[in-house]
């Protein structure tokens, strides 16, 4: 039988353990800075977020049939001879992040994430086997360099699937993304002074900005003791700032490709592209600032991305449809349709400051009706998964 003294002593004992309990939930979670959607509820958010990536899996995720058991993202078009290629490491990067971001919304996401995880290992670059071929052509025969932010977003979806689920099939996906840091990326994609385009680029001051990614430059300083990657956490903002002063001080906009050490924008038909200032290479540069800004709460992205969406809200009237694809960096639009391809990244970026709150909410209902090709859906799906906080401190 209790007595009356035990039943204060273990009601003080249950208060502990809740307390601890309690406090160990909540050291699991990131607190996220910004904004997030609030005319919907967050339940009605998730049916949306999920019906979309379960939309995507199903039109771009297909098996690989020259290697059982793999799964690639259809894209074709890039790249040398384009027709015949079937995907790029862009796409399987997106694709990997995209299953390692939404496991508990994707049936099957863990083997289809390590079937995905063998189809890069079977197609390495021809400069570095740890980075990935930035094509993959239907002949299987041919084989390329890397492009940089495959590699990137390859890796960083590596220590996400290791935060899931540790190892799968004798496979330790954390040891493999430091050992692709480490041994691939940091040998073979960038210089002490610059992220490069690919393993393939030899110019140590030409780059792309959208393959400036803070969020996983801190990250891999985290995981790996290196100041090699708080050095390029530190200049992703340094350059930002000094090209937004230099060379968009009306806009903030962003140009696809610099070059030289005064990061100068390059010039148009670069590398075969039409064109050379926010366009469809840069248009994910708010998308890769914001995911610092809400993981570390890093004011100088902040400051950035204000710059941005101060312009860009004034520039469509605060109507996140009428947002063009691509600019100039003086603000002048190349084209004359909208594409989601520039609208998510942006809405993404909305979250900074409350006074943006209903040009988020009209951005959410836009993108979660809207589907189109790969690039745009891709874009979008990982625009919602941080919209949903499902990105987190690794």
């Amino acid at each position: 039988m209790m007595t009356n003294l035990c039943r204060p002593l273990l009601l003080l004992v249950a208060l502990i353990l809740s307390s601890c309990s309690s406090f160990e939930n909540k050291s699991l979670t990131t607190h996220h800075y910004g904004i997030r959607p609030n005319h919907i509820s967050t339940e009605k958010q998730n049916q949306q977020l999920s019906s979309y990536a379960q939309y995507w899996v199903k039109k771009y995720l297909k098996p690989y049939e020259k290697i059982k058991g793999t799964y690639f993202v259809s894209m074709k078009g890039a790249g040398p001879d384009g027709e015949n290629s079937i995907t790029s490491s862009e796409a399987h990067g997106y694709g990997m992040l995209i299953l390692s971001l939404l496991s508990d919304e994707i049936p099957n996401s863990k083997k289809l994430f390590y079937g995905m995880y063998k189809f890069y290992e079977s197609h390495p670059s021809l400069n570095n086997p740890l980075n990935m071929s930035w094509i993959v052509h239907k002949s299987k025969t041919k084989k390329y360099a890397s492009a940089t932010d495959g590699d990137l977003d390859i890796a960083y979806a590596l220590l996400i699937a290791h935060k899931k689920w540790g190892s799968y099939k004798n496979t330790n996906y954390k040891n493999k993304a430091i050992n692709m840091i480490n041994h691939g990326i940091k040998k073979s994609d960038l210089t002490k002074n610059r992220v490069t385009l690919g393993d393939w680029d030899t110019n140590i001051f030409h780059s792309r900005p959208s393959d400036w990614m803070p969020l996983y430059f801190k990250t891999f300083y985290n995981q790996t003791g290196d100041s090699f990657w708080l050095d390029h956490y530190n200049q992703v903002y340094s350059s930002i700032l000094k090209i937004q002063k230099e060379h968009s001080p009306r806009t903030g906009l962003i140009p696809d490709f610099v070059i030289s050490q005064k990061l100068h924008p390059a010039p148009k038909n670069y590398l075969n592209e039409k064109t050379n200032d926010f366009s469809w290479n840069a248009c994910r540069v708010p998308l890769r600032l914001v995911l610092d800004y809400d993981i570390n709460n890093n004011a100088k992205s902040k400051r950035a991305l204000s710059k941005i969406m101060d312009w860009m809200t004034s520039q469509t009237k605060n109507n996140p449809k009428s947002i063009k694809s691509g600019y100039s960096l003086k603000g002048v639009p190349h084209n004359n349709y909208a594409s989601s391809s520039f609208i998510a990244p942006i809405i993404a970026a909305s979250t900074i400051d409350k006074k943006y709150q209903a040009y988020l909410n009209k951005g959410w209902d836009h993108l979660v009706v809207t589907k189109t090709n790969y690039y745009d859906d891709t874009l979008t799906l990982i625009t919602l998964s941080y919209l949903t906080n499902h990105w987190k401190r690794i």
